[in-house]
């Protein structure tokens, strides 16, 4: 008998629509508050993007949002569908305290329910963000800013910065066929205003907003809208004052320190644990962290810049990765031994174990510099391969987590070569 796969039904819409350039030299002013700027700008976008771009139902496996769960969200959570099974229980009154006895399902005596756990549903929805965005808007998350705006940074094709942000819901399974109807008023005024700001600041931005709505939990349904704004003056502005947005700046410096610290640490013979003086002194540890990582900004500059502001963006992101730098201190104690072990087969091309999760696993593993040209010559914009498999090593599926692979299988896979 062939097993029943846990499945997420997902009826997913895409939107699009564009400011006008009068639009947004009148409402980008702090003179007018988020609420007079939705109110005035969301008729406007609602009547140029009232067509789907798409709409398409697709179906996510469990193990598969469950192995984007360590790698999208910023917030830490063992198990967002688990947590969200669990308040839908004490919602449907199936669960009542003190717990013995037999339970009524027809609500003849009832507890004041439980709220939703926000950052559950945060979590999906940046889970949900991640998967259709790799899959349509750019295969890489080059910056992952964190309790910033926005939540990813991808670089496109046409040498634009798409900046895309999360929000999510919970909503019922009668819910609106217009998919602008969906999203609260609230969410969607608060999302236009941050959209007329970013692309006043620099048009040359796509500013996308995906909106996670958790109609049903048990089964899980979804319906998830992501909205498309732009700016038409980027099709006319001066490309010689386009400038690299600091956001990615940032996120590029911190990528440069990171992998330049681990390189000397690694080199010095450093573990955690040991005192920052233990090895080498302090001043020197730091000079090396600071010269390795201004090393590295080419490295991560690649792919992520446009060409022609390559001179310029380097000298932004060296300066920053010089700051970081000389702030980076190792710790005393020992953090994350499990992480980096894992990350050091995972970037061997082996799979490593990021902890239990029932009876089964997780597993990370790094896609090769050989890996990621195949796929970047292959890949082309379709919502559809979001619920697309990477590979499946010894029985155990794998799915492609920006530059990463997560697969949740049995106990046996560590070490495993990919």
């Amino acid at each position: 008998m062939t097993a029943v796969v846990p499945i997420v039904a997902t009826h997913f819409t895409h939107l699009r629509s564009e400011f006008t350039d009068r639009e947004l030299c009148r409402y980008g002013s702090p003179h007018v508050s988020k609420k007079e700027v939705g109110e005035e700008l969301f008729p406007e976008l609602r009547g140029r993007g009232i067509r789907p771009v798409c709409e398409l139902d697709c179906d996510f496996q469990r193990k598969q949002i469950l192995s984007a769960n360590d790698v999208f969200p910023e917030a830490a959570s063992a198990d967002p569908l688990a947590d969200l099974q669990l308040w839908d229980e004490w919602q449907q009154n199936i669960r009542r305290f003190p717990f013995p006895g037999l339970f009524s399902p027809l609500g003849i005596a009832g507890q004041t329910g439980k709220t939703t756990s926000s950052t559950s549903v945060g979590v999906l929805g940046e889970i949900m963000c991640g998967l259709f965005s790799q899959a349509y808007i750019s295969p890489w998350v080059i910056v992952r800013p964190i309790r910033r705006w926005p939540d990813f940074i991808f670089f496109c094709r046409d040498d634009r910065y798409a900046f895309v942000e999360s929000k999510a819901f919970t909503g019922t399974s009668e819910g609106s066929s217009d998919p602008w109807a969906r999203v609260p008023r609230p969410i969607m005024y608060d999302c236009i205003n941050h959209a007329v700001h970013q692309l006043n600041a620099d048009p040359f931005v796509t500013v996308w907003f995906s909106f996670t709505e958790i109609c049903r939990i048990d089964p899980l349904e979804l319906r998830v809208t992501f909205l498309e704004l732009n700016a038409p003056e980027h099709r006319h502005a001066d490309k010689s004052r386009r400038v690299v947005p600091q956001a990615v700046v940032q996120g590029l410096a911190e990528r440069a320190v990171s992998t330049g610290a681990a390189k000397v640490l690694q080199k010095e013979g450093y573990f955690p644990g040991d005192a920052f003086g233990a090895r080498a002194g302090k001043g020197k540890t730091q000079k090396d962290i600071e010269v390795f990582s201004v090393q590295e900004v080419a490295e991560v500059m690649a792919d992520s810049v446009p060409e022609a502001l390559h001179q310029s963006a380097r000298v932004e992101i060296q300066k920053q990765a010089r700051k970081l730098a000389a702030k980076a201190i190792p710790r005393s104690t020992d953090p994350g031994k499990r992480m980096t072990a894992a990350k050091e087969l995972a970037s061997e091309g082996q799979c490593g174990e990021l902890r239990s999760l029932g009876s089964e696993r997780l597993y990370l593993v790094d896609l090769t510099a050989e890996q990621r040209k195949l796929l970047e010559r292959e890949w082309s914009p379709n919502w559809e391969q979001a619920v697309q498999k990477w590979k499946t090593i010894r029985g155990t599926d794998f799915w492609r987590c920006s530059s990463a692979a997560v697969g949740l299988g049995p106990p046996g896979l560590n070490g495993e070569r990919v």
